[in-house]
């Protein structure tokens, strides 16, 4: 017999069956479990739309955001938005590299400057932020085009 969902209806409270589920649980070795419930969670996720796996990567990224820098998925848009979805300092509409544009912020401060591709956030990585670096590096490139 089904219930209203479509699940066979227990006979049982809730907080009882998860009492009892864990006493049965605990009998099992932790790897088993840990293959039991990644085993359910890919079947779930196979079952999704792809509205719902996109929902889904937004929500992560958004939780990953706001414990990394502080923000929140809709900040992230609007300043992709206002940069007209483009890296801050080299102007490309592509982000090369893995994933898309990369939160640069100050390792001081922790204050947010922009959207940047891979490789102009490694440009800044690689020089420690250090503007006499770049500035040296400049002069370098300008003096290689003068000979």
């Amino acid at each position: 017999m089904r219930g209203d969902t479509g699940q066979t209806p227990r006979h049982i409270c809730k907080p009882c069956w998860t009492a009892r589920q864990r006493r049965y649980d605990a009998n099992k070795p932790p790897a088993q479990l840990r293959a039991m419930r990644n085993a359910s969670r890919a079947k779930r996720r196979a079952e999704w739309t792809d509205e719902r796996k996109e929902r889904e990567r937004r929500r992560r990224y958004g939780d990953w955001l706001a414990r990394a820098y502080g923000i929140t998925i809709d900040t992230f848009d609007s300043m992709y938005e206002a940069q007209s979805g483009a890296c801050k300092i080299c102007g490309t509409l592509r982000p090369r590299g893995k994933g898309g544009f990369h939160v640069d912020h100050c390792h001081r401060s922790n204050r947010i400057r922009g959207l940047l591709c891979a490789p102009c956030n490694m440009l800044l990585g690689l020089a420690n932020d250090d503007k006499t670096v770049l500035a040296r590096a400049i002069e370098h490139l300008t003096t290689f085009e003068q000979n």
